[in-house]
């Protein structure tokens, strides 16, 4: 599942508004998204940041599990009646096309319609309407898996896969909930369980340095239905106030809220694509021997299994999109 985030020209924007429309701006430097999550086939997500001007849209993401794909687009003007447009742009897996339309009716929220046709995969018109607050926020690779260009030879796909062995070097500090609490790092072991679980240092906020493998600012677990406890990653945070470091877009971040600080996850199993995945890899961790998947109530999207994992239940699913209009040669 490639899905590399480049940032794309906009395609077919909307016309221009007619003349009299009411001037309506968002608020600059804000980012807006709306999502649904945990359908283990048909999850979606929608993110608009504006400029520092809150006169354009520095990108639009979306996320279409459904057809397995997704599309990035930047500098896309926000016309003076709050409207906005990218229509039939080129998916970032070069199949396909998409197309996220909206309008800003006021400061707060953007509501609007978004669409994917790839193949025999098509959603249409599928509604959404984005606020500001406590959002999922992303940036950087929107897929479950880190792209396969982490295994290749760039600078980039080098600097990840030494920071995760630098990063995998301290499993034994870090082994137990014990070793942990010694170091700093709190978890309520009173959590429903089985879970993944967050031990924390220095409770949510930044500190330490930015992607030091010796200091993540908070590890994972996972507790099992027995409630033994088995380290399973590394979460680094980053300022929320600006972007942090993408490496070409092959590993994401996400924070929930605006103001909130970006984290990143480095999951202890051996493949960097599922080691800096955006989910849970739990096919990697039973390949491994180090624990297998059960039900579990997520915390956090970045918590919910991967799309591979055998939950032993069929998929939940939306009600059946309507059909798309086949698109003009």
């Amino acid at each position: 599942m490639r899905r590399a985030l480049v940032l794309l020209a906009a395609f077919g924007l909307a016309a221009l508004p007619a003349l009299g429309a009411s001037a309506v701006k968002p608020r600059p430097k804000t980012m807006y998204e709306d999502h649904l999550h945990n359908t283990h086939g048909h999850d979606w997500h929608v993110q608009l940041q504006v400029n520092n001007a809150g006169t354009a849209l520095t990108s639009i993401v979306l996320w279409a599990e459904t057809c397995d794909d997704s599309g990035v687009a930047g500098r896309v003007p926000i016309h003076a009646d709050g409207t906005f447009a990218v229509v039939n742009a080129r998916l970032a897996g070069g199949k396909g096309t998409w197309s996220v339309q909206g309008t800003f009716a006021d400061a707060d929220h953007a509501s609007g319609t978004w669409s994917v046709t790839k193949g025999s995969c098509t959603v249409a018109d599928h509604p959404f309407d984005a606020h500001d607050g406590l959002g999922h926020y992303i940036v950087g690779n929107p897929d479950g898996y880190a792209p396969a260009s982490i295994l290749g030879r760039s600078f980039n796909a080098r600097h990840l896969r030494h920071f995760q062995i630098l990063t995998f070097a301290n499993v034994k500090r870090w082994s137990t909930v014990a070793k942990a609490r010694s170091l700093g790092y709190e978890l309520d072991q009173s959590l429903a369980c089985p879970g993944l679980h967050h031990a924390r240092k220095n409770g949510v906020r930044m500190w330490g340095k930015l992607l030091d493998p010796d200091a993540p600012q908070s590890l994972i677990y996972w507790c099992d239905a027995n409630r033994h406890w088995t380290l399973a990653a590394a979460m680094f945070r980053a300022p929320g106030n600006r972007p942090p470091p993408l490496f070409d877009n092959m590993i994401e971040w996400h924070k929930h809220g605006s103001t909130a600080t970006w984290m990143s996850h480095v999951w202890f199993v051996s493949s960097p694509t599922a080691a800096f995945a955006a989910c849970a890899p739990f096919s990697a961790f039973a390949a491994r021997g180090a624990f297998t998947y059960s039900p579990y109530q997520s915390d956090i999207p970045i918590d919910e299994p991967c799309p591979d994992t055998d939950t032993g239940q069929p998929p939940e699913s939306e009600p059946e999109p309507a059909a798309a209009p086949a698109p003009t040669p």
